[in-house]
């Protein structure tokens, strides 16, 4: 009697093993309008959507999500355990713990922010198309530029921020702190000018109601759209997980570039189409 017990109590053991699934940890911060963790618009930003159509169709794993801070989501990627995260852009750096997928989509850049009302300060820096000399403006300490330290933005950008880094017209901002602070303060007249995407900028205008009237520039040597990447920890995992999401964006291509379109105001659709003509 008691042998059939064990018989049967491993046999059920074994078949619950065969059902049970692999589950995927999936790291999201607050870095709106890509990922929003909380608010009115929680879950719902162009990363977070994605996000959800890869979990649609990745039926054969349970999937968790956990929202914290971007240091301890590099933490779990890095801990060889079953962590992935939508929305990351790709350097040295995490190519040494991450395994990455085929970018999923492209963004606009980083454009120069300023107020509307000082449009007349920066005219001798602003060139055809309206294309602004970073380099050039950087030189004018008569203008303070507020960034955020250890931010990668462009390697051309980052190399400029590195040269003059050191200079007292330089507004530091810790990584650590929300990155829509800088449309904040820029707001507050606490610098002149900075860096940012330009859905940010919208979606901070419209979050904390702010009326004043921004201007967003091209930075010459630095136009390229920029490439979102899907990353999990660099395992075997992670490296089943990233094969199958491939083929999840090869198949998916327009849909992950409508969430993203629906992030964008008229005149940033005008300037992403431009983009897609020029790219073909």
């Amino acid at each position: 009697m008691n042998k059939n017990i064990v018989f049967f109590l491993s046999l059920f053991l074994f078949v619950v093993n065969i059902n049970a699934k692999d589950k995927i940890y999936w790291d999201t911060v607050n870095y709106p309008p890509s990922l929003i963790s909380e608010g009115n618009y929680k879950n719902q930003g162009f990363s977070d959507m994605s996000r959800e159509l890869l979990m649609f169709n990745l039926k054969e794993y349970e999937h968790e999500l956990l929202s914290g801070s971007i240091q301890k989501a590099m933490g779990d990627l890095e801990s060889n355990e079953n962590f992935c995260f939508v929305g990351l852009t790709r350097d040295k750096y995490k190519e040494e713990f991450i395994q990455f997928s085929k970018p999923f989509i492209e963004i606009l850049p980083n454009e120069l922010i300023i107020r509307a009302k000082d449009k007349k300060r920066f005219k001798s820096y602003i060139g055809i198309n309206n294309v602004v000399n970073l380099h050039r403006l950087l030189q004018n300490n008569g203008f303070i530029f507020g960034y955020v330290n250890n931010r990668k933005y462009t390697s051309y950008i980052d190399r400029l921020i590195l040269l003059n880094e050191e200079k007292k017209h330089l507004f530091k901002k810790e990584v650590g702190e929300s990155t829509r602070g800088l449309v904040e303060l820029l707001n507050n007249d606490k610098f002149d000018y900075t860096i940012e995407y330009p859905t940010i900028v919208s979606y901070v205008k419209n979050e904390q109601n702010i009326k004043e009237e921004f201007l967003m520039f091209p930075i010459a040597s630095a136009d390229e759209l920029t490439k979102l990447y899907v990353g999990c920890s660099q395992n075997e995992f992670g490296k089943n997980v990233i094969q199958k999401v491939d083929k999840i964006i090869e198949q998916n291509e327009s849909m992950f570039k409508s969430f993203y379109r629906t992030w964008l105001d008229y005149d940033s659709k005008k300037q992403y189409e431009q983009f897609g003509k020029l790219n073909k």
